[in-house]
């Protein structure tokens, strides 16, 4: 495959849950955002086991001779998806145990329990209370009202965290109170989902091991992100859906939309935003419209410009590219941190 195709078809998951946002604000969470393991991948934390080094059946780290066998043999995204979880497996670093639970999304009770020393351990408390948070153990959430209000200390103004505290109240039936989270989301200034961190998590393990990134390794880790879910749009199309006839929550959900629009980290949160404001607002919409059609032409164009120069100069990834590229992907969102690779390199 073409480097360009590989770079688009990246493009192209992204895409394709832009233009399928009229089914995500419009179907429960549950039914859209499903969390699944590879069906050959047992999850297993390194708390659960004992590691025997010499024997583990964890990748190697990569090599020059192992990167072109890989590339030999023919590419595929789920082949070097089981791979990273079982390399994680055999990994006694908290945040790589982090990432592992995060690219599941579910477990045993053992592995709640280990998620919740990690909160601990880990450099990254505040994701790990967010994965907590959305956490399943036999399907069922496993986070307390106090679990979700020390997020909310950690988070104070993250549109997201209230979503989730929205959520846990209307599904034991408080509607008022989860509407007075909902509001709160609709005047919060941020609006992340971890989605930076949970890129660097995964591309600190690549270099970590190899000391850089190979632009193949990139596309595989924004596809990774791509690929997971991100329940509380579900919710979020969920509950505006079923108040669609109450005042104050079709307010909350034009507000909301808008947060999210704004501030969204993805496209795919701004494209979500962009349905909620022109399906729950009042005004002129035109301008949410024609955003997520100019993000469509820019995220192309860049996926383009990122192919050219790569078959032009042969570039990798190094650290501090990486770290700078996160920090805008935090600071200003998807595009512009993509904007920023391309100029990079």
């Amino acid at each position: 495959m073409r480097l360009s195709h590989k770079l688009l078809l990246g493009g192209a998951v992204i895409i394709l849950l832009l233009y399928g946002v009229y089914e995500v604000v419009l179907t429960p969470a549950d039914q859209n955002f499903s969390t699944s393991t590879p069906a050959n991948v047992e999850v297993e934390t390194s708390s659960e086991r004992k590691r025997v080094k010499a024997s583990s059946s964890a990748p190697e780290p990569a090599t020059e001779q192992s990167r072109a066998h890989r590339q030999s043999r023919g590419h595929d995204i789920a082949v070097e998806k089981d791979e990273l979880i079982q390399y994680l497996q055999d990994s006694a670093n908290p945040d790589e145990e982090l990432l592992l639970l995060a690219m599941t999304g579910q477990g045993s009770a053992n592995d709640e329990a280990r998620l919740r020393d990690l909160v601990h351990y880990t450099s990254e408390k505040a994701m790990a209370m967010f994965l907590l948070a959305q956490f399943r153990v036999d399907g069922e959430r496993v986070a307390t009202t106090e679990d979700l209000e020390g997020l909310k200390t950690l988070a104070p103004d993250n549109a997201v965290v209230d979503d989730l505290l929205a959520e846990h109240a209307y599904r034991e039936g408080n509607t008022a109170k989860a509407l007075e989270h909902f509001q709160n989301a609709g005047q919060a200034t941020q609006n992340n989902a971890y989605q930076a961190k949970y890129l660097d998590l995964i591309g600190d393990v690549y270099l970590r091991r190899n000391g850089y990134l190979t632009v193949t390794e990139y596309v595989d880790i924004v596809g990774f992100r791509a690929a997971q879910p991100v329940p509380n749009l579900g919710f979020v199309g969920e509950v505006c859906r079923e108040n669609v006839d109450n005042n104050a929550w079709q307010s909350a959900c034009s507000a909301r939309g808008n947060v999210m629009f704004n501030h969204g980290e993805t496209l795919l949160d701004r494209a979500v935003g962009a349905r909620l404001v022109t399906s729950y607002g009042q005004g002129k919409t035109d301008r949410y419209r024609d955003n997520i059609k100019q993000n469509e032409t820019t995220l192309s164009a860049l996926s383009e410009q990122l192919e050219s120069k790569i078959t032009t100069s042969g570039t990798m990834i190094d650290r501090a590219v990486w770290q700078e590229y996160i920090s805008i992907y935090e600071r200003e969102g998807e595009l512009a941190a993509l904007q920023y690779l391309v100029n990079a390199l």
